[in-house]
């Protein structure tokens, strides 16, 4: 929420509603169900290297998708809903890192495309 406040609406006064991709509102995890989502989306990894520029630019890039994930694997949704144990639960954010992994392409790959889409 510090961060939605802070980083990505600074500008505005406290009295402005924002609609957000995380129901902030709602959200209640069990401490096994929280760290294993954190874990999960710090293990994304789409810019590689230690410095503090690739360490800020990988928070940056993939910021909504931690959101994402925390508002998909709650407690109500992992547990009532869907129904998912402990070994459920792992095999489910194991799919979700493998899908991310594979969905990631190098920059030269969309040169071609950038330029069909200009001419």
């Amino acid at each position: 929420r510090n961060q939605e406040r802070g980083l990505i609406c600074p500008r505005a006064d406290g009295t402005t509603n924002f609609y957000l991709p995380v129901n902030l509102f709602h959200i209640d995890l069990e401490l096994a169900f929280i760290d294993q989502v954190t874990a999960s989306g710090e293990r994304l990894i789409v810019i590689r290297g230690d410095d503090t520029l690739s360490k800020a630019a990988l928070q940056n890039a993939v910021l909504g998708f931690q959101m994402h994930l925390r508002a998909t694997f709650t407690t109500q949704h992992v547990l009532e809903k869907h129904h998912l144990m402990c070994e459920a639960f792992d095999w489910v954010l194991g799919e979700v890192e493998s899908k991310f992994n594979q969905a990631l392409v190098n920059p030269s790959d969309m040169c071609g495309t950038l330029a069909a889409q200009s001419i």
